[in-house]
């Protein structure tokens, strides 16, 4: 019955001969340059974030993820020579995984090849597919000592140079269609990074952006040039320092619930997204303007196995201003902001409103299947934080200085990973999150995660997994991984929360529940497909205004979401993709809004070309926002894009990417969205007086 909204014969009779068109021309071409490869380090790098992406983890620096990647294929991970630190910093295997694979080493030596790891128990075909390009089993990769100078000299250096702007007029940039308050600045966003690393041990970088709007070299922040800066110095494994990091850096402790400012995985249909593995300090080469250090910090190991971090940051927020004092100094705050956007006098009067003054550090005691920690973390800011007053946030935190402690904890005992932190804030407040993971059959895995955050839990540093942040919130967290059979797969979860106290736009307690379940089925290595089913029930105010305009009363809000995926590989150059997904959305007793999404991809990689190609086009067809679908996008280096498509139109993007030299890449990707039946697109200084919107992206990398 979903296709009842392909209604128009001959639109859809054009692009099937469109996708015809297509198909025919990849396919003949193949024919003329196939070879026989096995997928490159970049194309496993790409699938490994579309993997997170599509597994349903939102809100992920996912340039952070590939610049974690990218380093470890320039330095691989000898196997043979590694920690259980070293192995979790790759983000890509489970402890039990880790632990399974040193006794491994530690029983019958080292790991000649690495199709041995078929052999160890947890490690399953695309497991292993997933860490080839970081890792290796010969010589003696991570042993190498250098002097200061030497890192200098044999390091790996990269520049990458980025641009994308919106093609369309936006009110913003044009003075008669836009408020007083207009951008300052191009609709040109640019990108500039220097990056010099050697084997995961050494890294300098600096890194410079302004965003579409920001001014530059221009305006009232002529003088600054790029609208963000940062530089990081960081090294590793100097004598009984572990990590020093000098500059922007990030800390990592515990699941996140004291403090935790680095790259975080959400909830996702995979279960073992929900147990957080704490790199400690990580240097920070990204551009979100708020989740980082700026300052010192150093790890060290004065003992066998215990390790004591020590960390100081002084930089400037973004604040709502909320009072002046008679000498123009801003005494109060009523929000932080965390957009990183100056593009407007508005915003640009908000920048740098606050300044942040954090420290602290954690101590543990490590062993291979035992670690335990604790951490101290206090933040003095330069103006008070008072939050608007209203009934749903009179427990949120309002002052100037806040102080946190946690303890946290990981063991493994037989097939059984038990994990959990527990943190108290400064005003007695506690929340503490718990799990296991236990491998019930080599074949079947099973999830527990257990969360309690008090409703007067006070802490703008934690990150720890939830349903709606780490404050006033309980739920349990069950899901599932079984592989019946090397080409079948199925995982899930069931996860029931609920909130004891009201929420903004929630008026009262409230609860529900998520559901996911996703079928995977690779019968060869060329052709593999899941289908995917997601329901989630929420509570919400809906408006009274027919009986009393003052009092809103809660409806549950219900979202189904059904997707098929396809992915074949004609060959080793040529790989379609095939998705098509349905939604819908319901609030209360209203009429139901049911959408869907379709899209196909072209991906073409030819082994003696220079020139590889992606195109996508897609259909879409929603009713409104709130049943908007997500379907994550191939963009150029460095840049992601997972764009909300909503109401009816198509969307298409085009990346080209040409190896111009050997060491000199050049990536271009143009992007369309039409909509159907519209005149405008967006809102406010953002808004396009025509019914589509046209982005151009290009980027330079060179590595030296």
């Amino acid at each position: 019955m979903h296709f009842k909204y392909l209604k128009n014969y001959n639109t859809i009779k054009k692009r099937q001969l469109f996708f015809c068109a297509l198909f025919f021309l990849f396919f003949k071409a193949e024919h003329i340059f196939a070879q026989i490869v096995t997928p490159t380090t970049e194309q496993q790098t790409n699938d490994n974030i579309e993997r997170v992406a599509e597994n349903g983890a939102e809100g992920i620096d996912y340039d952070e993820f590939k610049m974690i990647l990218d380093e470890l294929a320039r330095n691989p991970i000898n196997l043979n020579r590694s920690t259980k630190e070293q192995l979790i910093q790759m983000g890509l295997l489970t402890d039990y995984q880790i632990n399974q694979l040193l006794e491994h080493i530690e029983k019958t030596g080292d790991i000649i090849a690495l199709p041995e790891l078929q052999t160890i128990e947890g490690f399953e075909p695309d497991d292993i597919q997933r860490i080839l390009p970081y890792v290796r089993v010969t010589g003696n990769l991570n042993t190498t000592h250098l002097s200061f100078n030497e890192y200098l000299t044999k390091a790996n250096k990269q520049i990458l140079i980025r641009s994308q702007r919106i093609l369309n007029e936006q009110a913003g940039y044009n003075p008669a269609d836009s408020a007083a308050n207009q951008y300052l600045g191009s609709p040109y966003k640019l990108y500039l990074r220097y990056l010099m690393t050697y084997s995961r041990k050494f890294s300098f970088g600096v890194v410079a952006e302004k965003d579409a709007g920001e001014p530059f070299f221009n305006g009232p922040t002529k003088d600054k040039g790029f609208d963000y800066y940062s530089a990081h110095l960081f090294v590793r494994d100097i004598g009984i320092v572990k990590a020093l990091a000098i500059g922007d850096y990030q800390v990592e402790y515990g699941q996140g619930l004291t403090v935790w400012s680095g790259l975080a995985f959400g909830k996702s249909v995979d279960p073992a997204s929900v147990i957080r593995f704490a790199g400690g300090l990580r240097p920070y080469t990204s551009v979100n303007e708020t989740q980082f250090r700026r300052g010192a910090a150093i790890s060290i190991e004065p003992l066998k196995y215990v390790r004591v971090d020590a960390y100081y940051s002084n930089k400037n927020n973004d604040g709502n201003v909320a009072i002046v004092d008679s000498l123009n100094q801003i005494t109060d705050l009523s929000s932080l902001q965390t957009s990183g956007y100056h593009r407007t006098q508005n915003e640009i009067d908000d920048q740098g409103s606050l300044r942040v003054i954090s420290y602290g550090g954690h101590v543990s005691y490590r062993r291979r299947k035992f670690e335990i920690g604790l951490t101290g973390a206090s933040t003095l800011l330069s103006g008070g934080l008072q939050p608007s007053l209203a009934l749903y946030n009179q427990f949120q935190f309002s002052g100037d200085h806040f102080f946190n402690t946690g303890i946290d904890y990981k063991f493994l005992y037989r097939n059984i990973n038990f994990f959990g932190e527990t943190s108290r804030s400064q005003n007695g407040a506690l929340a503490t999150i718990n799990g296991l993971i236990m491998s019930v059959d080599p074949k079947f895995t099973v999830t527990v995660l257990y969360r309690n955050f008090s409703k007067n839990f006070q802490n703008i540093e934690s990150n720890a997994i939830s349903e709606s942040g780490n404050v006033n919130e309980k739920g349990l967290y069950m899901g599932f991984n079984f592989k019946p059979v090397r080409s079948v797969s199925m995982m899930g979860y069931l996860d029931s929360f609920e909130f004891p106290w009201l929420k903004y736009q929630v008026n009262a307690p409230s609860r529900g529940y998520e559901y996911a379940v996703q079928l995977t089925f690779t019968p060869t290595k060329k052709l593999e497909m899941y289908i995917r089913q997601r329901f989630t029930q929420k509570q919400e105010n809906v408006s009274s205004a027919e009986d009393n305009p003052f009092i809103d009363y809660l409806v549950s809000t219900k979202q189904s979401n059904t997707r098929f995926n396809l992915a074949f590989k004609v060959s080793p150059s040529f790989t379609l993709r095939s998705r098509v997904e349905f939604v819908n959305f319901a609030a209360g007793n209203l009429p139901a809004e049911k959408g869907f999404l379709l899209f196909q991809d072209f991906i073409y990689k030819p082994m003696r070309s220079p020139v590889s190609l992606t195109i996508r086009y897609a259909m879409f067809d929603t009713k409104s926002y709130d049943s908007r679908l997500y379907a994550f996008e191939a963009n150029v280096y460095g840049a992601f894009s997972i764009p909300p498509l909503y109401l009816k139109g198509t969307r298409l993007y085009l990346l080209i990417n040409w190896d111009i030299a050997r060491h000199v890449q050049l990536y271009i990707r143009y992007s369309q969205t039409v909509y159907d039946n519209q005149t405008t697109v967006g809102s406010g200084l953002d808004r396009i007086n025509n019914n589509s919107k046209s982005e151009i992206d290009a980027a330079l990398k060179i590595d030296f």
